[in-house]
């Protein structure tokens, strides 16, 4: 037996109830019980949707949904940080170590040329950009904010900001006059940092799309129940 729109109504208020906030994780949870409440009118058909659900949400401890979402928000989570530290290798691999290369010696050469106070100017100018643009982007994708899997891709943009004052705490303690191997000290360790920045801003950008489209995909799947 499938349940009805209306039933899948009663499973999903009943989650609501609950306090589990994220449309994504309730859509997993009702999937459960809804499976459950399933198996029991299959079993019995002169069971009533009522007792099926009643038997089903007393055979959770207290803490057996939480536990079941638990398992589903660390699944999320998990799966995104896979993707995201994935796709920051790769481009350390054989197909773009020569790239990376490039654009390290490419970032060394327009340090020389701009030289140390220009390019804090820059990074700083680079965070302002970062914080309203990020508060910009706050308000365009609030409606994706309801899905942990959007939460979970996004979640690594938020660190750009570190690499960014990173880059700027080695422009300040790293001497413009030191050396190493005839090379500047300092435009290396900038140089290095800067494209660390770029690979990881590729990677977190990469893994917020996923999550953005799953959320996309989410929304489509359960517009009914969600209309």
């Amino acid at each position: 037996m499938t349940l009805n729109q209306e039933q899948l109504f009663e499973i999903k208020a009943f989650i609501e109830k609950k306090g589990f906030t994220y449309i994504d994780v309730q859509m997993e949870i009702l999937d459960h019980i809804a499976s459950l409440v399933e198996e029991k009118l299959n079993a019995n058909p002169n069971l009533s949707f009522a007792d099926a659900t009643a038997e089903t949400y007393e055979s959770f401890c207290i803490t057996g949904l939480h536990n079941i979402s638990n398992e589903i928000i660390s699944s999320i989570s998990k799966r995104y940080s896979r993707y995201f530290w994935k796709s920051f290798a790769s481009l350390f691999g054989f197909r773009y170590i020569l790239i990376s290369c490039f654009f390290v010696l490419a970032a060394y050469k327009m340090l020389a040329f701009i030289g140390k106070d220009d390019f804090y100017k820059f990074n700083i100018i680079c965070m302002l950009v970062a914080i309203v643009g990020g508060l910009f982007a706050g308000f365009l994708i609030k409606d994706y904010k309801k899905y942990l899997s959007f939460k979970s891709g996004i979640s690594f943009l938020s660190f750009l900001m570190t690499g960014l004052f990173f880059t700027n705490l080695l422009i300040n303690k790293v001497p413009a006059s030191i050396t190493v191997f005839s090379l500047n000290a300092w435009q290396v360790a900038a140089a290095g940092s800067v494209v660390l920045f770029v690979v990881y801003f590729i990677s977190a950008f990469k893994t917020a799309k996923t999550g953005m489209n799953e959320s996309k995909s989410l929304i489509e799947k359960y517009k009914i129940l969600y209309a």
